[in-house]
Order: structure tokens, then sequence, then C-alpha cells
């Protein structure tokens, strides 16, 4: 039960960072709005959590703190680089805006990694209420 609600969630929550994501390009709102890079920094890596915790549960291995954090950190990673790669980076902040960056990805990181335990311990008590042996 607890895989479906991950799943749900992480989803959904891609979904938003999605078209977060599509209409600041759109709009340049990213450059209007130098904030909101962050709040889809922290969401993407919230996201990351979720989903990773979600498969690490699905294939029933354990959710390491550790382990979460360095998907985390290395998706971020590898985002910062596809952001070279394509030209989104501007050359006099560069350091200090991919710094924030993966400050706020690894604490989405660590949010998510929280916010999936409660979640799996909810619906697991949830269950042991309703099924009392």
């Amino acid at each position: 039960m607890h895989n479906r609600i991950l799943f749900y969630t992480q989803a959904t929550l891609l979904l938003c960072i999605a078209v977060l994501h599509a209409v600041s390009l759109t709009y340049d709102l990213y450059w209007y709005y130098p904030l909101l890079n962050r709040v889809a920094h922290f969401s993407g890596g919230l996201w990351v959590a979720l989903a990773t915790i979600w498969i690490l549960t699905y294939r029933e291995k354990k959710s390491r703190f550790t382990k979460i954090i360095a998907v985390v950190l290395f998706v971020s990673v590898v985002w910062e680089i596809f952001e070279v790669a394509i030209g989104m980076t501007h050359e006099k902040d560069y350091v200090l805006d991919t710094s924030l960056d993966l400050i706020m990805d690894t604490f989405g990181g660590i949010c998510g990694f929280f916010i999936a335990r409660y979640m799996v311990q909810s619906v697991s008590n949830g269950s042991s209420e309703n099924n009392p042996s």
C-alpha cells in the first residue's frame, strides 16, 4: 500500500515540477524571480528522494539516508552539467548559483527522506490498527 502512495506522491510532484519548469522557461520567470530557481531545485531534490525511495521500496530494499542523499547529489550534479551543456548558466555568478542549487537539492532530498519515512510509517500504523492480530 505504501508503494502506491509513494508512487502517486512522487508522480504528482514530478508533474508539478515539469509544469513549473516549462512555464518558467517560457516566460523567463527564472530570471525575473531568482527565488523560483531555489524552489525548483528544492522540489527537484524532494522528487529525486521520493522517487528513489519508491524504487527501493518496490524492490524491497532498505532506504538508507546516506544512499538517498548520494542519489540526490548525483542527479543534482548531472543536472548542473546539463545546464552548462545547454548554455543556461550565467558566467558572473556561476559558482554561487551552482552551490546554492546543490544546497537546495540536498535540502529537498533530506525533506523527501523524512516525508517518505513518515508516509510509510503512517500507512504501516494505519494498516496494523485496521487488522488487529
